[in-house]
Parts: C-alpha cells; structure tokens; sequence
C-alpha cells in the first residue's frame, strides 16, 4: 500500500481541519502543501499487484460489518470535504491550492527538485517568482532564499 501525505487538495482541507499531531503550533497551509504535494508524476509499479489486490478488497468487503464501516467512513469523509468546501475561507484556500501556478510549481519541482535550495520549502511558494515558472531552466540551475526568508 502506497502512503502519500497528500492525495488531493479537497482531501487536504480535511488533514488541515484535523491539524498536526505533533507540530501543533504550525499550520497545514500553503508551506504545507507546497513542500508535500508530489502529485505530478504517476508511480504505476503497484498495477503488478492490482489482482491480488481486488481479491484481498473483496474479502474484506464481504464482510457485512467491514463493508458498512468503510461506507460509513467514506460516507463522513465527504461529508467533511463538502462542509469545508462550503466555508469561505476553507473554499477560498482551495482555489489557491489549484490555481495554475501551484499546478506548474508542482511540475517542475517534480522534475527539478535536486536544484532547490534548503531554505525555498519552508519559505512557501510565494518564495518561487513567476519568471522561473515561465522558462526551461538549465540543467546547472540552482535556486535558493536566505534562510531569515524560511518560516514554518
């Protein structure tokens, strides 16, 4: 089973609802989703695995009980998105997650991850200008921010 930290940016608005568990003092916000969001390359090795899989799914949801708690579950988690999306600043947040910009960050950090600097993630997207976003960068290219600029 894969783990990822973030799997979409509605699902995030529930992860940020809920808050960190051990860093309580920082927000699940756009630093957040910036330095986590590694969503724009496909890893399909799983798919060898697909069949076994399905039929360990459909064992378990032959079980009436299990089967009703995953419903149930699936159920509420839907429900909070579409709470958290009705709210303004919730919504509000939403749109800046998937706005063009953040997607094409999110590209090219996918690719060029190496040539960032320590200090860019914690400083947040905001630290990225809009020139860099716009060019194919070198393959020597290197990008960075004064450590001062970093918060959490």
């Amino acid at each position: 089973m894969y783990h990822f930290a973030l799997r979409s940016a509605q699902r995030f608005l529930v992860k940020r609802d809920r808050g960190r568990v051990n860093h309580v003092d920082r927000d699940k916000g756009l630093g957040y989703w910036f330095r986590m969001n590694r969503n724009a390359e496909d890893d399909l090795s799983v798919r060898r695995r697909l069949a076994a899989m399905e039929a360990e799914r459909a064992r378990l949801m032959a079980d009436p009980e299990i089967a009703a708690a995953h419903l149930t579950c699936v159920a509420a988690h839907r429900a909070r998105i579409a709470d958290r999306m009705a709210a303004p600043e919730p919504a509000a947040f939403h749109a800046e997650l998937t706005r063009e910009r953040l997607r094409r960050l999110s590209r090219m950090l996918a690719r060029m991850l190496a040539h960032f600097g320590p200090s860019v993630f914690p400083a947040g997207p905001g630290a990225i200008p809009d020139s860099l976003l716009q060019t194919d960068p070198p393959a020597d290219f290197f990008f960075t921010v004064p450590p001062d600029e970093a918060r959490h």
